[in-house]
C-alpha cells in the first residue's frame, strides 16, 4: 500500500478516521492513533467520546453495574395468579350457583381477564422466558 499524498512512498499505517494510507511524513500521531489531519484528529476524539458515552449509558465495561432482580417477573407472576384466581372464582360461582349475571361474578371474571391480559402484556413486553 502506498501513501495517499506521496504515491511512491510506502504507507506505514492508516488514518483512523478516513483510512487513507499514510507515510512517515504525513502521519500525525494523535494519542494512540494515526491521523492525516487535524479535522480527522477531532473526529476521532469525537468518536471516542461518543463511544464512552454509549458505554456509560448502557452500563458496559467499566461502567457496568450490579444486576438487580428483574421486578417485571414478579409482576407477571402476580398478575397471572390474581387473574387466574379471580376468573376461576367468578366462573365457579356462575356454574355452582346458577347466577350467571350477578354483579360480583361478572366483576370477578372481567377483572380476572384484565389481570391475565396485564400478565401477557408484561411477559411479551419484557420477553420473559419462564
Amino acid at each position: 500500500m502506498h501513501c495517499y499524498n506521496h504515491l511512491p512512498l510506502e504507507a506505514i499505517g492508516l488514518c483512523r478516521n478516513c483510512f487513507k494510507g499514510l507515510c512517515q511524513d504525513c502521519c500525525k500521531k494523535d494519542e494512540q492513533y494515526l491521523v492525516c489531519s487535524e479535522s480527522c484528529a477531532q473526529r476521532v476524539k469525537d468518536m471516542e467520546e461518543m463511544n464512552e458515552r454509549a458505554l456509560y449509558i448502557y452500563g458496559i465495561g467499566k461502567y457496568a453495574t450490579k444486576r438487580r432482580f428483574p421486578l417485571h417477573i414478579i409482576f407477571v407472576i402476580w398478575f397471572f395468579c390474581l387473574g387466574a384466581f379471580l376468573t376461576f372464582l367468578g366462573i365457579s360461582d356462575m356454574v355452582n350457583y346458577n347466577e350467571y349475571f350477578s354483579s360480583h361474578n361478572i366483576l370477578n371474571v372481567s377483572v380476572g381477564v384484565i389481570f391475565l391480559f396485564f400478565a401477557i402484556f408484561f411477559w411479551k413486553r419484557n420477553k420473559i422466558i419462564l
